[in-house]
């Protein structure tokens, strides 16, 4: 048994965003394919949350109006943004009691709700800045605790299965020590590191994965003040959830969904795509669609994959929408593209001056 397996881990579950208006948080989400399936009153804690789904995709949007809840107190200090990642245990106990063996910081024991229709089990740990990790495993249809009806809803959306994998900021020179964390108390391992500069700023990228391919979670620092991702972390005020990848199996599809609900995504330049055929051979689609649609093609000899990432959602938070075709990778050479386009972004929005030496 590996230190990971110990932790009976099987998948994601749900992302929990800390937010000031659930309703503005809630039509974002309805413009990314999602369905409202249940929401939650806590009155000790004064707080809300409404559960949005696609397939195995669980969003809570959750507000409190009590100054003292975790929740309230992610806004105050960070503004909108995710302020939990949930992970789906075989054995949550085990799994929080070896976690905090390992040095991890408790923020709630393991307790177990039930109802009529079902029960879940719940422990969460403190992980980087104010976000906070939960272990939960579930029987029938009980979602989280607070909820008090079942979740029959199977909403397919616009094709988006499951998250892929969860993107981390962290300050200038925190990367290594976060990389040592999560491989001494998760057992997840070092599998990729990316050194990206483009004409202005750059970053450093460290990627921490499960033996299983099921856990992927690169973590990201700034190489200089004027970079995107220091322009992250000042604007949520510390380090703290990037982005979020969800998988879909048929892309195209997908986006135009996406782009007829006025989804804005990173536009990239059109240059781009007359690589495309030479740096993957391999490509079936159409690169006069994939152009229309903006999307950005990787590959090796194993396969390749297609991804888009949205202007912010939720505060500096944004999605990427992925569709793997052979390959596990994460877009490294989409990367100088996307790094290009991000610091284009920069320069429109007045983040960023226009030559290198601005």
């Amino acid at each position: 048994m590996t230190p990971y397996d110990k932790l009976t881990i099987t998948d994601f579950d749900y992302i929990e965003f800390a937010v000031g208006d659930i309703g503005k948080a809630a039509e974002l989400h309805e413009n990314f394919g999602f369905e409202r399936a249940a929401s939650r009153e806590i009155a000790a804690r004064k707080l809300s949350s409404e559960l949005y789904v696609q397939n195995d995709i669980k969003v809570l949007l959750s507000h409190s109006e009590d100054a003292d809840d975790y929740v309230a107190k992610y806004v105050a200090a960070h503004g909108d943004g995710v302020c939990n990642i949930a992970f789906r245990c075989k054995d949550v106990v085990t799994a929080f009691e070896t976690v905090v063996a390992r040095g991890a910081l408790p923020t709630s024991s393991p307790k177990r709700y039930t109802k009529d229709f079902g029960a879940v089990e719940e422990a969460s740990i403190q992980a980087f800045g104010d976000v906070r990790h939960t272990f939960l495993s579930r029987e029938g249809n009980m979602i989280a605790a607070g909820f008090t009806t079942p979740v029959l809803t199977s909403n397919e959306g616009f094709g988006l299965q499951r998250i892929d994998h969860v993107t981390c900021n962290v300050e200038q020179g925190e990367r290594l020590r976060w990389k040592k964390y999560y491989e001494d108390v998760f057992g997840l391992k070092d599998t990729r590191y990316f050194d990206i500069h483009g004409k202005h700023t750059g970053l450093y990228s460290t990627v921490m994965q499960s033996p299983d391919k099921v856990i992927k979670m690169p973590f990201n620092e700034p190489t200089e003040a004027e970079s995107q991702i220091q322009e992250f972390i000042d604007v949520h005020h510390g380090p703290g959830i990037q982005h979020i990848a969800l998988l879909s199996q048929g892309i195209l599809n997908s986006l135009k969904q996406l782009r007829e609900h006025a989804v804005d995504f990173l536009e990239v330049p059109p240059s781009y795509y007359d690589a495309v055929p030479k740096r993957v051979p391999s490509v079936e689609e159409s690169i006069e669609d994939l152009r229309s649609l903006g999307i950005l093609v990787d590959g090796d000899a194993d396969g390749y994959l297609l991804q888009i990432f949205s202007q912010p959602v939720v505060g500096p938070f944004f999605y990427e929408a992925i569709q793997r075709k052979g390959n596990d990778g994460f877009g490294e050479g989409n990367f100088q593209a996307l790094f290009d386009a991000m610091e284009a972004d920069q320069i429109r929005r007045g983040k960023l001056g226009s030559s290198p030496n601005a």
